[in-house]
């Protein structure tokens, strides 16, 4: 197994009650989102691992955050690299999965986990993409 980094989670409410979600390999990210813990670890220096990267999405209550390895979207911007990750699964990594939110706006809200059965625990309106990269477990789901 490689070095891994640990990718923490964040949320932040939105006026409308839900919550949007910022990953990041820095434990404090600052004013206005609310630390979730440690969600996954991901491989660093490993050569069978590609980058992430992180776009988000201006709307009124906020920016919407997307990882992904294309870096650009139609409408997101690009912030960067976020992380490494496996685009298979190998050396006894795990999915980690993504949902998405549809918000009554039109927005997006995105939320990673490794678990497959996370979208009950979000609430109404959060649907399973399936797993889009893989990584190690962290000790949220």
């Amino acid at each position: 197994m490689s070095v891994l980094q640990k990718i923490f989670r964040y949320s932040a409410q939105n006026i409308n009650g839900s919550s949007r979600y910022l990953y990041s390999i820095n434990p404090s990210v600052g004013q206005g989102w609310t630390f979730n813990g440690l969600a996954f670890q991901t491989p660093v220096n490993d050569s069978n691992a590609s980058t992430v990267y992180q776009l988000h999405f201006a709307q009124p209550e906020g920016w919407r955050f997307l990882y992904d390895f294309s870096n650009s979207g139609q409408g997101w911007s690009l912030d960067g690299p976020a992380f490494s990750a496996y685009r298979n699964q190998v050396n006894y990594s795990n999915p980690i999965f993504r949902y998405h939110q549809v918000l009554p706006d039109g927005g997006w809200n995105f939320f990673y986990s490794t678990s497959s059965s996370a979208a009950g625990r979000l609430g109404s309106g959060w649907n399973l993409d399936g797993a889009v990269f893989f990584g190690y477990l962290g000790n949220v789901q």
